[in-house]
């Protein structure tokens, strides 16, 4: 992969699918209305569709969409009841768009933590997406049903990213849940050795809009993850990030090796003999050093 095609990556976000932004923006403008109220309303694709894309203008001006997301998830939250609730008259193509308003809200949540008597939002997110899916095998509409194979090629790694970055970012106070934190990471090793190479292939072999919007969106995954992992590692040494026999954890191998099969992943060091074997002590430092700089770059050019 070329590191000037990578320009502009950790800056670009993947909420991508609604089609053209709007200058206007949500203002919290429906939070007066009852859940009832909102469920009582059908799903108007063309007038919810304006309500999405004032959403995403809204939360594309903070830096921390996090903190955006929150700041709007009344308006989320009432998108979401309204396009749940479909006519039973409605035409194909009109379920289908309300589907995929449904799924693009969704997505917005998938880095916002679970909720104590809520659904996981990655979850959700999953489950909209599979309908979206679902009835792309039958209506067909080009744009929607590639925005659904985006956000099914990459919600793991969106989720798995922001879980890292969330444990990063939290108190250096704050003990570490070392059980949960190496779970998320050797899972993400997991999906990228498994799944990354097949979508990243499929992107090379067939260029388009949505193969390169995966590759855009892996990469800046992998970019949260090496940065969020760089700060977990710090506190690694910190004596209460000791496991119950005081030992300290073995977190640097659970990271390199995740940045080492992203190296591989995105063949970022073409020819490299460390392909071969990208999780042996040496491998594993060198590749995920080549991962690091390679985010430090992309950083560097996307200012």
């Amino acid at each position: 992969m070329s590191l000037s095609y990578l320009k502009g990556f950790i800056a670009a976000s993947v909420v991508w699918g609604a089609g053209c932004a709007t200058t206007q923006t949500s203002g919290n403008s429906n939070t007066n209305y009852t859940d009832a109220t909102v469920k009582q309303s059908h799903c108007q694709y063309g007038k919810d569709l304006v309500s999405l894309e004032n959403i995403k203008d809204a939360i594309s001006k903070f830096d921390d969409q996090s903190i955006a997301v929150l700041k709007n998830i009344d308006d989320i939250n009432q998108l979401i009841a309204k396009t749940e609730n479909i006519s039973s008259s409605s035409r194909p193509e009109d379920a289908l768009g309300c589907r995929f308003l449904e799924m693009e809200a969704r997505v917005l949540l998938i880095e916002m933590p679970p909720q104590e008597g809520q659904s996981d939002p990655y979850t959700s997110a999953q489950e909209a997406i599979e309908d979206v899916k679902t009835l792309c095998t039958t209506t067909s509409d080009r744009r929607m049903c590639s925005v659904a194979g985006l956000h099914d090629a990459t919600l793991f790694s969106r989720r798995s990213a922001a879980e890292l970055k969330r444990i990063a970012d939290s108190g250096s106070n704050v003990p570490i849940n070392w059980e949960a934190t190496r779970s998320v990471t050797q899972s993400f090793a997991n999906h990228v050795n498994t799944k990354w190479p097949v979508l990243l292939r499929s992107s090379q072999e067939q260029e388009n809009v949505t193969n390169a919007a995966i590759e855009r969106s892996l990469f800046a995954s992998a970019c949260t993850a090496d940065d969020a992992m760089t700060k977990i590692n710090r506190r690694v040494s910190l004596n209460f990030n000791r496991d119950q026999n005081g030992n300290l954890v073995p977190y640097g191998k659970d990271s390199g090796e995740l940045l080492a099969y992203i190296a591989v992943a995105m063949d970022l060091s073409p020819d490299d003999s460390c392909y071969r074997n990208p999780v042996e002590g040496n491998c594993r430092g060198r590749l995920a050093n080549i991962v690091h700089l390679a985010c430090l770059r992309a950083g560097e050019n996307a200012g």
